[in-house]
């Protein structure tokens, strides 16, 4: 059996969620981003917030599509709500499947068949926790698309911002994402932010705040070591963690 080194502690086997904070570290200053509309255009107002009225739009400045990293250059979807009937749903969770097998690590993960349909778990190893068939991810706009590979598939199609490239973030390029000063002592992790604040810039990103259950962000990052985790990021722990590909957790793309 193979054993995981994750933040000084070994575990045997594969487990569903390995989590490691950031030690005795201070956010570098804050990112600044730019807000785009869905032409991938910058607002001319870029000094509004977000906005849930009903009358709010991107001709008011108080709505945006994708926000671009002033810095990096990279642009960030922007979920359109918490939950509820649309596409980019912040709550909505989907499990990792990528058929690459140049960017896969070796594990394309499970991929999406249906409403309460049993899918194949691509090519192991299987655990009682991860078994050979196991349930998708229903929790996501399209019931029978709750998979990553399709979610791209989807927001590719529908052009979001102009583009058509979309692809999941890396672990590191998520990671960049964490806002807010923090320090991890003696197991505790201390935010600047107030409590129960997702630690992702408030002022760009919304809905994160009331993201709470499986609460990890999906990158594109497969451990090393074990081929059926995939990296993730937890903003309400500043956390980098390992999960299961089969199991269901959020995401949000990337465009270079």
């Amino acid at each position: 059996m193979n054993k995981l080194i994750i933040k000084g502690f070994m575990v045997l086997g594969i487990g569903t969620v390995f989590s490691g904070c950031i030690d005795n570290v201070v956010a570098p200053e804050p990112t600044t981003y730019t807000k785009l509309d869905t032409q991938g255009l910058a607002l001319t107002d870029q000094t509004v917030g977000w906005s849930e009225d009903a009358s709010a739009s991107e001709a008011n400045y108080n709505r945006w599509s994708c926000v671009q990293d002033d810095t990096s250059t990279l642009i960030w979807e922007i979920k359109t709500s918490y939950a509820g009937n649309a596409l980019q749903a912040a709550n909505d969770m989907f499990t990792w499947y990528n058929t690459d097998a140049a960017s896969n690590g070796g594990e394309a993960g499970i991929g999406d068949l249906g409403n309460n349909v049993a899918t194949s778990y691509e090519n192991g190893p299987y655990t009682a926790l991860e078994p050979a068939t196991q349930i998708g991810s229903d929790y996501c706009y399209d019931s029978g698309r709750c998979d990553t590979k399709k979610y791209i598939e989807d927001i590719n199609a529908f052009g979001l911002c102009g583009l058509s490239d979309w692809r999941m973030p890396t672990q590191d390029e998520l990671a960049n994402l964490i806002y807010g000063t923090y320090k991890s002592n003696g197991g505790g992790v201390y935010s600047s932010l107030p409590a129960g604040t997702a630690n992702i810039h408030p002022d760009y990103f919304p809905y994160f705040e009331q993201v709470t259950t499986n609460d990890s962000w999906l990158s594109s990052t497969t451990h090393e070591l074990e081929a059926n985790l995939a990296g993730a990021v937890s903003f309400r722990f500043y956390s980098r963690d390992w999960v299961g590909k089969a199991s269901r957790y959020h995401i949000m793309l990337v465009h270079d």
